[in-house]
């Protein structure tokens, strides 16, 4: 029995194979969402996280290259987006507000999230994104319950002042008619999660104005930021596995740069080196169906990688029980 998830098996490796090349190397459906570096800049340095190391241009997305990114995937069928960068927090884009407005005003587009850190999630900017809370979502990386703990994994201690941040957003979410969807995203070990603040957020999720999302364990972003960075944080490795087909994320996330060009992977290509289109030539569609896309889907069925894919822990085979990929994933915007 060859087994792609828990909804898809075959009995025979040829059918599986024959599988894997009609869905992922032929006429390919749209991924679980586009996803858009509208800034490539941080205000923290987290110990999981290769910020430090970016070598591109910093900068924010231009708002034409956002509208035509968000036309040509909402008339290709796209539903779903992601305002969240490879590196870096929407938070200090400084249009972020006038992007909003455009996937408010665009029917086709019917959800959008991002993750942020918090440190600029000012009342005065929480107030604002009430406005917008029928289509998004937010997430933001919480680490740690203490000072101590917060600058240990986020890099500095805006313990404090994130924690305030929150607390207003949420003022404002409870009188929404529908609260607002947030979610924290717990970074740090379990059996920190205790004290005060905890049970404040705990009240909240009991009061449906939060919901909780945890992780412990990182990758080490193909060798990018030193393993002990991530294991003095109190955090714990992804294993290196041995790597054999395609990598789901080529499926699941492409991004749209600073710049309108596209890469394959919105998960760890840091640095663009997966390109495989640019919308300032041509639309989304095009650049989703076409050969450069293709030939990269081909070498990696072959296990051929390039970088930043070849020394990547964060890759996940298509081939793999783990993988997120089935029958609704790969409709995902039906």
């Amino acid at each position: 029995m060859y087994r792609l998830n828990r909804t898809i098996e075959f009995t025979r490796w040829g059918d599986f194979q024959r599988w894997i090349k009609n869905n992922f190397l032929g006429s390919r459906r749209l991924p679980f969402c586009l996803l858009f570096e509208v800034t490539n800049i941080c205000n923290l340095n987290c110990s999981f996280c290769a910020y430090s190391k970016l070598k591109r241009q910093k900068g924010h997305m231009p708002l034409g290259v956002f509208r035509k990114a968000i036309d040509d995937f909402g008339q290709m069928g796209g539903r779903y987006i992601s305002l969240t960068p490879v590196v870096g927090d929407p938070l200090l884009d400084p249009t972020l507000f006038d992007k909003l407005e455009v996937i408010k005003a665009n029917s086709k587009i019917l959800g959008a999230y991002f993750y942020t850190n918090g440190v600029a999630l000012t009342p005065s900017v929480s107030k604002r994104l009430m406005d917008f809370s029928e289509k998004l979502s937010i997430f933001i990386s919480w680490g740690g319950f203490n000072s101590e703990s917060y600058k240990r994994i986020m890099g500095k201690d805006f313990f404090e002042l994130v924690l305030n941040n929150v607390r207003a957003f949420v003022g404002f979410s409870a009188q929404l008619k529908q609260p607002f969807k947030l979610t924290i995203a717990i970074r740090g070990p379990e059996e920190e999660r205790q004290g005060s603040v905890f049970q404040e957020l705990l009240s909240w999720k009991k009061d449906n104005l939060i919901s909780f999302e945890s992780r412990e364990t990182f990758d080490d972003w193909s060798s990018s930021i030193p393993q002990t960075n991530i294991l003095n944080a109190g955090l714990n490795l992804i294993d290196k596995s041995k790597k054999k087909g395609v990598c789901q994320y080529l499926l699941m996330k492409p991004m749209v740069l600073l710049n309108g060009k596209v890469s394959a992977c919105g998960a760890r290509d840091m640095e663009g080196q997966l390109i495989i289109g640019d919308l300032n030539k041509d639309s989304f569609q095009d650049i989703w169906n076409g050969k450069k896309l293709k030939t990269l889907l081909s070498e990696q069925q072959s296990n051929i990688y390039r970088e930043p894919c070849r020394n990547c822990s964060f890759y996940t085979s298509v081939k793999s029980p783990n993988n997120r990929l089935n029958e609704r994933g790969l409709n995902w915007s039906k």
